[in-house]
């Protein structure tokens, strides 16, 4: 009769220690009805140091034996942590309902269960095809009247104002702005290569891409403009520089290397505009 009750009671004991393991001893669960019973409002309190997941929720109905309902869903409780769940129950015959239930396990949600929300489509996108459909408009314009004033020279000659001898010393001293010099092609043909078309290209679209993640797609128009403006001015220094070579009866190549290299520029760029369109 002894070990009967020795083992009954060792019994009772493993029981016991089975029990407190589980992870529903280490929570305070509660909850009630929403306003308009169309919701359970669950507050659940981890009182331990250990990591809990609430795997389901639940509705009992009146005989607590059937489920009226189950929501199977991960809510993860951090140690010593609080958690409120929000469950619908507006489609549920409430009257013959009974008690809530709650299922939990140790641990943390894995990362393969995580619900991630799908990625918004960045605003840069817009801006980027609004900045390249106003470039690629502005490219064809100026590659067109550049076209044009290749095939009309005589439409730029304009008659000159004679001035009387004040006039012009005054006007002498008026400089000429770098911006307009280089557009005009009144600069020399080899500066105007080296120094615009490559080095201050160079440097304005390396910093322009340093400043296009905080500022938006927009800021790439200004390396192109300094293409345009470049390159324009390229193509018209080289015209200078073929008919000075002319007048001396020398070869003009590099005229016609310039030229080449600012069609083949243009190009580049507009498919690069092309490309953003696209994007």
């Amino acid at each position: 009769m002894k070990k009967l009750l020795g083992i009954v009671v060792l019994g009772l004991l493993w029981c016991n220690v089975g029990f407190a393991d589980h992870c529903g001893h280490d929570l305070d669960r509660s909850w009630d009805w929403s306003s308009g019973k169309t919701h359970m409002e669950w507050t659940i309190k981890n009182k331990t140091n250990k990591s809990i997941v609430i795997t389901s929720v639940g509705l009992w109905a009146k005989d607590n034996e059937t489920e009226m309902f189950r929501k199977r869903n991960e809510y993860y409780i951090k140690p010593f942590g609080v958690k409120k769940i929000r469950v619908y129950v507006g489609d549920l015959n409430l009257d013959v309902s009974g008690s809530g239930f709650t299922s939990c396990r140790y641990g943390t949600i894995s990362t393969t269960n995580t619900y991630k929300p799908p990625k918004k489509k960045k605003s840069g996108n817009t801006q980027t095809t609004i900045a390249a459909w106003v470039i690629g408009i502005g490219f064809i314009f100026i590659v067109g009247y550049l076209w044009y004033d290749a095939q009309n020279p005589n439409n730029k000659k304009t008659e000159r104002v004679k001035v009387n001898n004040q006039q012009n010393k005054r006007s002498s001293r008026i400089e000429e702005s770098l911006i307009s010099k280089v557009w005009n092609g009144n600069e020399t043909m080899s500066k105007t290569f080296w120094l615009y078309c490559i080095l201050t290209t160079f440097i304005i679209s390396f910093v322009s891409g340093f400043v296009l993640a905080s500022h938006g797609a927009l800021i790439f128009i200004i390396p192109v403009i300094v293409i345009i403006w470049s390159n324009t001015g390229l193509w018209r220094s080289s015209e200078v520089y073929k008919n000075q070579k002319l007048r001396t009866k020398q070869p003009y190549g590099w005229s016609i290397a310039a030229k080449v290299y600012v069609v083949l520029n243009y190009i580049t760029t507009l498919s690069q505009i092309g490309l953003a369109l696209n994007v």
